[in-house]
């Protein structure tokens, strides 16, 4: 036989078998990090967690806002990913990382890291450019999560306004679903709130005894405002947040009705420009009752307590709601101080403003909208509407494939990043103030305030 060629032909074999090897590709999952939580917070842990991605090699590839250059830091929701290929041999491995983040409330996300029960709405890794944003409910009331995020999954890592054990997602045999108790990486900032009413509003104080009120029965005379028996027959009615709101836990607490309570809350319908109570419903497989729902983000809820001066609601209800108060009304709501200065708007479509609480101005250091911008208010301890943003994790929840220890790594870099900066870097627009700024301290969100 003709070694020649006998030679050749096991060149063009080998040659075969090369490119065949070459082209011999697996697929593996890699990390896979589902953030939720706080929308509160967004405007300090969506930039914390965007510079700790890109620092670890992530680009941000999906995004519910943009601008004419493309995809740009989410408001709720984005996703970051990174591919990773390794060559062993003949057989190449591509890995695609993912960070998944849907901020939907601090309550909503403590309920997704914390139990099997309650799965959150994520982008799945594939997810590109401009995604759709979650939608509010008929007449204003809850949301419907975006039809983009297709992933059911729970969370490994929550940001949250208020501590786990306040609020309903505890670890108690009374809490709505099982839950077990989250490891907190650290207290973040702290977080100013405040009660939120239209311009027009004739007061610009609230005490807790007159929100106690309100909270629990969802409406009260506007004399308990302003003291003139004259306004008895006019009317003032709470619009609020949903059982994800940790907003909601912080409000309730402070003013002394509890976390947990049912409340009698009102949603404003903007299209038929009247007022309802709101219907009853479900949140993370949790149930609540008539009354005991409200909006999925503060921004919403400033957004409605806008439009019911914007379009003139002098008290017309919706169909099953009745307004015991014959000379006009007027609603108001909770919020925390980046939505309302995001909602507040300027001259002449300026018609928020914070109200004082227990007789003191909520902080901001924009200072407008009612705020003052001094944060001595709350390092002082005169203002006592605020609350210790926190970071959660929960690594067993962790997805086939994700390295449990990188879930770790990310929440201490975001912490870092946070807890880092000064009360002015904190603080732009919005009333965050550095932890260590603080001459008081309480023990949970609510408690009674004492001097360090």
């Amino acid at each position: 036989m003709n070694t020649n060629k006998i030679v050749a032909a096991l060149a063009v074999l080998l040659a075969v078998g090369s490119a065949s090897a070459q082209t011999k590709t697996n697929y593996a999952p890699g990390n896979v990090v589902y953030i939720a939580g706080s929308t509160a917070l967004g405007s300090v842990s969506i930039p914390a967690l965007s510079n700790a991605a890109v620092a670890a090699g992530y680009t941000l590839v999906a995004s519910d806002t943009t601008n004419s250059g493309g995809v740009i830091n989410p408001s709720k929701i984005g996703l970051w990913t990174k591919v990773d290929r390794t060559v062993s041999g003949t057989t190449a491995t591509i890995k695609t990382n993912a960070i998944s983040l849907h901020l939907i409330g601090s309550e909503g996300g403590i309920a997704v890291a914390a139990s099997k029960a309650a799965l959150g709405d994520f982008l799945p890794p594939n997810a590109t450019g401009k995604v759709n944003g979650d939608t509010t409910g008929a007449g204003g009331q809850g949301y419907t999560p975006s039809s983009s995020c297709t992933v059911k999954a729970n969370a490994t890592i929550a940001f949250s306004d208020c501590d786990q054990a306040v609020g309903r997602f505890n670890t108690a045999r009374t809490a709505p679903v099982k839950c077990v108790a989250l490891t907190k990486v650290a207290d973040l900032a702290v977080i100013n709130f405040a009660f939120v009413a239209g311009t027009n509003f004739p007061a610009n104080n609230i005490s807790d005894r007159v929100a106690q009120a309100l909270l629990t029965r969802g409406h009260v005379p506007l004399s308990m405002f302003t003291g003139s028996v004259g306004d008895s027959t006019k009317g003032v009615f709470i619009t609020g947040r949903d059982i994800d709101s940790g907003t909601r836990v912080l409000t309730t607490v402070e003013t002394g009705v509890g976390a947990l309570a049912n409340l009698q809350q009102y949603v404003f319908d903007k299209n038929a420009t009247n007022l309802g109570i709101s219907r009853a419903g479900s949140v993370n497989n949790v149930s609540y009752l008539a009354g005991n729902g409200g909006h999925f983000s503060g921004g919403d809820l400033c957004q409605a307590v806008f439009d019911s001066v914007n379009l003139g609601w002098n008290g017309a209800m919706a169909t099953g709601s009745t307004n015991p108060y014959a000379n006009g009304s007027y609603l108001i709501g909770y919020t925390s101080s980046p939505d309302l200065i995001s909602k507040g708007g300027s001259a002449p479509s300026n018609k928020i403003k914070a109200l004082s609480y227990n007789g003191v101005q909520p902080y901001a250091q924009a200072g407008t909208h009612g705020f003052q911008n001094s944060n001595s208010v709350i390092a002082s301890g005169a203002y006592s509407m605020w609350s210790v943003g926190k970071l959660y994790k929960n690594e067993a929840f962790a997805p086939k494939g994700t390295d449990k220890t990188f879930i770790g790594a990310l929440a201490t870099t975001m912490a870092n990043e946070i807890t880092g900066k000064t009360s002015a870097q904190l603080s732009s627009t919005a009333g965050y103030l550095k932890n260590s700024d603080l001459n008081v301290t309480r023990s949970t969100e609510g408690a009674v305030i004492f001097a360090k």
